[in-house]
C-alpha cells in the first residue's frame, strides 16, 4: 500500500496522460486556424510539457524516506486536478486572444518558477512531505515564497484555464487552489516543529504569493 501511494502521481499521469491529450485534441479541433489556434496549441504543449518534466519526480520518490506527512493531501491535489482539467477541454467558448496570450505568459511564468524551485532543492525536492534532513534552503525562489513550487503551479493552471475559459473551470481552479492552499497549511504546521524551520518561516513571511498570502 505505501509503495502504491508513493507511485500514486506517477500511475494518475500514465492512466489520466492520455484522456488528457484525447480531450484537448477534441477542443482544439473546434477552433478555426489562426492566433486562437496557435495559443491553444501552445498552452497545450506547455501543460503537457511540464507534466512529462514532473515524471521524474514520480519516479524518484520510491527511492525516498518511506514516512510522510501529508495527511491525504497528495491523493487530494492530484484527484481535484483531473475534473480541473476535463471542465478546461469539455468546456464551451472559443480561444480569444487577449486572454490567452495572458494565460501563456502566466503559464511561462509558473513554468520558470517550478524548475527553478525544483532545481534549487535538487535531491532534496519530494512530492511529499517529509522529515527535514538539512537546513531549509534560503536562496532564490525559497527567499521570496516558502512554497514557490505551490505558487508556480498555481500560475501554470490559472494560465491554461484563461486560455480555455468557460465558468465551470472558472469553478474548479477555485476548488483545486483551496486544496493546495490546505496542503501548504498542513506542510507548514508539520514542518514548523523543526527549529530551523520556524526561524525560516519567520524570515519569510509569505507561504505562496508575495505580499498576498
Amino acid at each position: 500500500m505505501n509503495y502504491l501511494r508513493t507511485i500514486l502521481p506517477l500511475l494518475l499521469t500514465l492512466i489520466f496522460g492520455p484522456l488528457m491529450w484525447y480531450s484537448a485534441f477534441l477542443r482544439l479541433k473546434k477552433e478555426a486556424m489562426g492566433p486562437s489556434l496557435i495559443i491553444g496549441v501552445t498552452g497545450v504543449f506547455l501543460y503537457f510539457g511540464w507534466k512529462i518534466y514532473e515524471i521524474r519526480f514520480s519516479g524518484n520518490e520510491k527511492k525516498l524516506e518511506k514516512e510522510t506527512h501529508d495527511k491525504g493531501s497528495v491523493e487530494l491535489v492530484a484527484f481535484t486536478e483531473i475534473p480541473l482539467l476535463l471542465s478546461l477541454f469539455f468546456g464551451g467558448g472559443n480561444i480569444k486572444v487577449i486572454p490567452g496570450l495572458t494565460g501563456l505568459l502566466l503559464m511561462v511564468t509558473g513554468l520558470y518558477f517550478r524548475i527553478a524551485a525544483t532545481s534549487t532543492l535538487g535531491p532534496g525536492y519530494s512530492l511529499r512531505i517529509r522529515k527535514f534532513k538539512s537546513k531549509p534552503v534560503r536562496r532564490w525562489p525559497y527567499s521570496m515564497v516558502r512554497h514557490p513550487a505551490y505558487m508556480a503551479s498555481i500560475l501554470i493552471h490559472a494560465g491554461i484555464i484563461l486560455i480555455f475559459a468557460n465558468i465551470f473551470s472558472f469553478f474548479m481552479l477555485g476548488v483545486w487552489v483551496a486544496v493546495v492552499t490546505l496542503r501548504a497549511f498542513i506542510e507548514d504546521e508539520y514542518l514548523i516543529s523543526f527549529p530551523e524551520y520556524g526561524d525560516y518561516a519567520e524570515n519569510t513571511r509569505w507561504r505562496i504569493f508575495p505580499w498576498i498570502f
